[in-house]
């Protein structure tokens, strides 16, 4: 079987080696803890590796798949984008004293994520993607911001991580590309495995916090 695109194959799958090795990692630094925030951390992690990997079967054998085997690959790599962004957020409440906001947020975060779930379902062009990523993680970047001058030593990581996640999405949508065979989804893809880094370690500094705490 050919690939469609051999670089853009390779770059998606290291990056779910990447994510899938620093979730794998904090998932058992979490079970050590208990910490709860460590955890859903690790399962956004997790999704993200999960992304990669149907991602580079999309790029690089979609061609070769059933028109109906290629929708349902790249649905998958839509949903486990969303559902990433959407633990992340999460981490970041459990990891804030939001007061009895958290609850209220927990609950705009679900109807985020179930309104992109329904909404993707018949409308899978990638910016939909984009649409449910950004305001998710500004509002994250925002988060961190504020944790950070709580003097919260995960909050410069995981904030380092979102910056650059926005960096390399900026360079996708702006079609950046170094060489033929270095396009912008390569360069997406490489630049994220530095965010991937920078949130493990910023997860290994996170801590559970009561609402009021």
């Amino acid at each position: 079987m050919q690939i469609a695109e051999p670089m853009t194959t390779l770059t998606d799958y290291l990056l779910a080696v990447v994510y899938g090795s620093g979730a794998v990692a904090l998932a058992g630094h979490a079970r050590r803890t208990g910490a709860r925030a460590q955890r859903l951390l690790a399962a956004s992690l997790a999704s993200t590796a999960a992304a990669a990997l149907l991602g580079g079967t999309s790029h690089g054998f979609g061609p070769s798949l059933s028109a109906w085997a290629a929708s349902g690959v790249w649905l998958a790599t839509m949903w486990a984008i969303g559902l990433a962004a959407y633990l992340l957020l999460r981490a970041s409440f459990a990891a804030a004293p939001l007061g009895r906001s958290r609850r209220w947020l927990t609950l705009a975060a679900h109807a985020q994520l179930g309104a992109f779930l329904l909404w993707t379902v018949r409308h899978r062009e990638f910016v939909w993607v984009m649409v449910d990523y950004l305001p998710v993680m500004l509002f994250v970047l925002a988060l961190q911001a504020w944790q950070y001058r709580r003097r919260e030593p995960s909050a410069a990581w995981i904030a380092g991580a979102v910056a650059l996640s926005l960096v390399a999405a900026a360079v996708q949508r702006g079609g950046v590309s170094l060489h033929p065979n270095l396009n912008h989804n390569d360069l997406y893809h490489l630049i994220q495995t530095g965010a991937a880094w920078l949130l493990y370690r910023g997860g290994l500094l996170l801590r559970d916090r009561s609402a009021a705490a």
